[in-house]
């Protein structure tokens, strides 16, 4: 019996490439972060996991959309219908410390 994909990508029918992309749910959680711009250190404090679970679920990421950086892995996310920009702009950032808020990708 085949396991069952970790996580089913999308509409397979839109990009014959996404079925073959299997991210976990938490590398999605990552790579949404990461396209949205955060550094390890906060999206480590924002998903409650250490800074090297963090770089772990990059590097895997990036084997994994075939991307040689952070932003190929969000170009790629892009394209492939990985992130939406409603995914983006369910992300709140905090502010960095001092300024006392947090923000919305794509608040404005």
């Amino acid at each position: 019996m085949d396991d069952p994909p970790v996580v089913s990508i999308v509409n397979e029918a839109d990009h014959p490439i996404r079925s073959a992309i299997q991210l976990t749910d938490r590398e999605l959680d990552v790579l949404r972060r990461v396209v949205s711009g955060e550094r390890n250190r906060d999206i480590a404090a924002a998903l409650r996991i250490s800074p090297r679970t963090v770089e772990a679920h990059v590097s895997h990421i990036l084997q994994k959309l075939g991307a040689r950086s952070r932003s190929g892995a969000g170009w790629h996310a892009v394209q492939l219908g990985l992130v939406t920009m409603e995914d983006l702009t369910a992300i709140e950032i905090p502010w960095p410390t001092g300024t006392g808020g947090q923000a919305r990708v794509g608040a404005g």
